[in-house]
């Protein structure tokens, strides 16, 4: 009922007010079909829920083609149904990272399917909520088994620990694989690397998509290049408003800025489930932000 209300609602918005058709989105993906003609390819009874952006809010995403806001369809139709190449609005393809490093298709061709541990795909709509225009064509995401196992002593703290006030997060590694350059310009300022861990997730009975942050965590080193995370906790006040229970770990490195002004250091981002990131080292690639 709510659905069709929704549905209902936005229909005669756009006959009555002659309001512009609003730009769609089918399961995260931007396409070109109109409002009423998704609709009716898709069928009442194939969708889960539809939900309005605002224009204010749509510009801020996609600039002025999102002057007439985003129709946002979600079916219920499986995760592995893709949206056709032909029906998609950006013709941006997707940006590749394997292992968290940005790659192209020769690297995906070479890679033996036996190597390929996982596969997760991030749509255009979630991308560009968290990094902006330039992430229209969503993320592919492909991790090979050179992500090993911790050993047994790390690996047996690999779940979630609860208590009455607060959360233990699986342990996991980072290992941090700097240029040349990069290795030198630390050493020769003295300058060390901050990591940062925002734990985030999406509230319960919220129509916000945006992502909820539950907590951060923060560690600095100086010459260590694998770091093991093994006390990152978060509330369970907080913790217990989330609707999933595998939240996001977004990490980000940076140079301790003791000797420069700003950062210098341009590291590639980690930003995976939980799941997918516990009892595991994950490999991160930098340089310096001069680098060419």
């Amino acid at each position: 009922m709510k659905n069709f209300i929704t549905i209902l609602f936005l229909t005669l918005s756009t006959t009555v007010f002659g309001q512009s058709e609003p730009l769609v989105v089918l399961d995260g993906y931007f396409i070109k079909r109109g409002k009423a003609t998704a609709l009716a390819d898709i069928g009442l009874e194939n969708i889960k829920d539809t939900t309005f952006i605002k224009p204010d809010s749509a510009i801020q995403l996609i600039e002025e083609r999102g002057k007439n806001g985003l129709f946002v369809i979600e079916t219920t139709r499986s995760k592995d149904h893709k949206v056709a190449p032909e029906d998609l609005y950006f013709n941006n393809p997707p940006l590749l990272l394997i292992n968290h490093i940005q790659s192209n298709m020769n690297d995906l061709n070479q890679l033996n399917p036996e190597e390929i541990d996982s596969i997760w795909v991030r749509p255009p709509l979630e991308m560009v909520q968290i990094r902006g225009l330039d992430m229209v064509g969503g993320i592919i995401l492909i991790y090979t088994k050179l992500n090993e196992p911790l050993d047994e002593t790390l690996l047996a703290d690999s779940t979630i620990t609860v208590n009455e006030n607060k959360i233990k997060l699986p342990t996991f590694q980072l290992e941090l694989k700097l240029s040349k350059l990069a290795e030198k310009e630390l050493k020769k300022s003295k300058e060390s690397i901050v990591i940062v861990a925002y734990i985030r997730g999406t509230l319960k009975n919220s129509d916000e998509k945006n992502e909820y942050q539950i907590g951060k965590y923060s560690v600095e080193v100086t010459s260590e290049r694998i770091v093991t995370l093994d006390d990152v906790y978060v509330s369970k006040k907080e913790f217990d408003k989330l609707e999933d229970p595998n939240f996001e770990v977004l990490i980000n490195v940076f140079s301790g800025r003791k000797s420069s002004q700003f950062n210098i250091l341009d590291v590639n981002i980690l930003q995976e489930p939980l799941e997918q990131l516990k009892g595991k080292r994950h490999y991160l690639k930098g340089r310096l932000i001069t680098e060419m």
